[in-house]
């Protein structure tokens, strides 16, 4: 496994045809282009951009996020999408209004009850507090999306506030195992009996817990990462194993056995419902943010052949499973499908498409504003209908530990091309440069001279190719280097993700690693 380490950027990897009419005659039933996969199309651009606009006029009320449908109270949970979609959408203004807001109305700061003052917050408001217990999902929406926003707007007062939100929810949302690691709960409400304590399983965000590492320095972070590992595959391969490999909404973590176990409660299933859905989109974001192999298992696995079966079979995915897969309620959910979608995001583009399509269904314009979900009042539904369009469109990028485009991007990055030859010798390569714009302003390469590595992976995630660039010794933003790669007669036609590495000259030491920097098409 890669850990970033420290941040770097990649502005933009541009790649050029061989235009030579040897080479045209030659390998003409090969062609290779630039392809830059972080410029939203223009349909689910615009949809994003007008359905923004639709959830600050339904949704958000002078830095609240209300639920209309429920009594226009506001959880923290809403906040914490709020925040995520402005920083998402370049949007400051409202990122500043709903934050500002969450500091003012739910910082536990503001508690009445002194042994509980921390930098979380109280997870439901109706005109005032209704209960001060934190959910751990929030927080951690907050604190990522505050991370995102000192990186995208340059001020570290977010950051610093990220940092203390973080802290706490290392300290006060975790529950210590037998195996002396940190297991993240439920939230300070969490339920505990006697020894066992319940689990949300969509509240675990690997790929969150690696930038909170990277952001506070705090290594323990890295165990929660491991652990959050344990319960995703002890959900679907131990006591609450099924064939089907769903994710349950709920289950109880014994802290001495370090079992997961079957919730208790009408209100806690084991049922793949309106809980779950959101798992595998946080184990998406492992995949796309850091090639985690272990994200890369759960979505190759089980769950991706059930679903696979269901919308191949049926041309489409109910919303609601029991745990072994018998379906609960037939019907379908722009909302579930907004997560459904994560667990085809390595392999299968056309089914990410397909399910883009289920979504847009949903989508109603008005005049400039947009909902999804066929009503205006379903706040959770307009979320994670958006959040999946996102996904699918690669919006949902890493903003702390990169410097990928924002959404909505109004033209195409223009790159500047390298020169390019080719040799009409017996080799029978094609001769590709590209260039690798990084910005390492903020990366502590302390050895005199890098390395750069550039991988080439098929849509599987194996390694077709490397390009190794040695002896680097520029520093600062910037920085530009030039990547050649021989394309041998004959390589497979598809899509190629790049991803590129930055390593001390004898491999010891990782400063940073980012995935998903662009991708060669070769026809």
């Amino acid at each position: 496994m890669k850990n970033n380490k420290k941040s770097f950027s990649i502005i933009f990897v541009v790649v050029l045809s061989v235009v030579s009419s040897f080479l045209y005659q030659t390998f003409h039933s090969q062609s290779v282009h630039s392809q830059i996969t972080q410029t939203p199309s223009q349909d689910i651009s615009a949809m994003l951009t007008s359905s923004w606009n639709g959830y600050k006029k339904y949704y958000i009320d002078n830095g609240k996020v209300v639920r209309p449908d429920q009594g226009y109270d506001v959880v923290s949970e809403g906040q914490g999408y709020g925040m995520l979609r402005s920083v998402y959408m370049n949007d400051q203004t409202t990122f500043d209004s709903i934050w500002n807001w969450t500091k003012q109305n739910l910082s536990r700061m503001n508690n009445s009850d002194q042994s509980n003052r921390d930098n979380l917050f109280a997870w439901h408001y109706n005109n005032a507090v209704l209960d001060w217990t934190g959910a751990t999902d929030a927080d951690e929406d907050i604190a990522t999306a505050l991370l995102f926003a000192g990186k995208q707007w340059g001020q570290n007062s977010y950051t610093q506030q990220a940092n203390a939100i973080i802290a706490d929810i290392l300290s006060k949302e975790t529950a210590k195992g037998s195996d002396g690691r940190l297991y993240i709960t439920g939230g300070t409400y969490t339920r505990y009996q006697g020894n066992n304590v319940d689990i949300n399983l969509s509240y675990l965000a690997p790929a969150y817990y690696k930038l909170f590492a990277q952001s506070s320095g705090n290594t323990k972070w890295n165990s929660v990462v491991d652990t959050s590992y344990d319960l995703l595959n002890k959900s679907t391969t131990g006591i609450l194993a099924t064939n089907a490999g769903l994710f349950p909404n709920w289950g109880i973590l014994d802290l001495t056995s370090l079992t997961l176990n079957q919730p208790n409660g009408n209100d806690r299933t084991n049922a793949y419902t309106y809980d779950a859905f959101r798992t595998t989109f946080r184990v998406a974001e492992d995949y796309l943010w850091f090639n985690e192999p272990r994200a890369s298992a759960i979505l190759g696995g089980a769950i991706h052949t059930f679903m696979l079966d269901q919308w191949n079979s049926l041309g489409k995915i109910y919303a609601e499973y029991n745990h072994d897969g018998t379906v609960k309620n037939s019907y379908e959910s722009s909302a579930i499908y907004g997560g459904d979608l994560a667990v085809f995001m390595k392999s299968d583009p056309a089914i990410v498409s397909g399910i883009e399509q289920k979504i847009e269904k949903d989508y109603i314009y008005n005049n400039g504003y947009a909902y999804f979900a066929s009503n205006s009042t379903n706040y959770y539904g307009n979320n994670w209908a958006a959040f999946g369009l996102m996904m699918g469109n690669g919006n949902i990028t890493n903003l702390y530990s990169s410097n990928q485009p924002l959404l909505p991007t109004s033209s195409p990055v223009t790159p500047t091309t390298l020169a390019q030859t080719a040799s009409k010798g017996v080799s029978a390569n094609i001769s590709l440069a590209y260039t690798i714009n990084l910005h390492l302003d903020t990366l502590e390469v302390t050895d005199a001279t890098y390395l750069v590595d550039t991988e080439m992976k098929n849509n599987t995630g194996q390694k077709v190719a490397q390009i190794i660039t040695d002896n680097q010794n520029q520093k600062g933003t910037d920085i530009t280097i030039p990547v050649k790669w021989n394309v041998p007669s004959g390589f497979a036609k598809g899509v190629y993700s790049i991803e590129v590495g930055i390593f001390s000259p004898d491999w010891s030491h990782e400063y940073s690693w980012a995935t998903h920097v662009g991708t060669i098409t070769i026809n």
